[in-house]
């Protein structure tokens, strides 16, 4: 994996994804303010994020990745090493133990 690709998936900054998009969630979209739970909120700060987070520009955007999100119909089962690292690993693994024992691969 890439240097970036691994550093933008690094937890803090999903971390800051998902804490953004909760309070989008339960606090903008619902017209109700942080403090009194999230006390190290600055209320300039606040002020700016929901006048981002109500932007039509913020809007159209989550709309459209709403959509994208929607057509997705099956999680994928393959695990963080997704398709080519099983290719690679245990696929490659099993489709010689396969052929050494003279049995039929059923997935070539």
């Amino acid at each position: 994996m890439s240097e970036g690709r691994h550093a933008s998936q690094s937890p803090s900054s999903t971390g800051a994804s998902s804490f953004k998009s909760n309070l989008v969630r339960n606090y903008v979209n619902k017209g109700k303010e942080p403090f009194e739970l999230h006390k190290y909120l600055d209320c300039q700060d606040w002020e700016m994020f929901v006048e981002i987070a109500t932007s039509e520009q913020f809007k159209e955007k989550s709309e459209h990745f709403k959509n994208l999100h929607a057509r997705i119909t099956d999680n994928h089962r393959l695990g963080p090493e997704g398709y080519a690292g099983k290719e690679k690993g245990r696929w490659s693994k099993e489709d010689k133990a396969m052929e050494e024992a003279g049995s039929e691969n059923p997935w070539k």
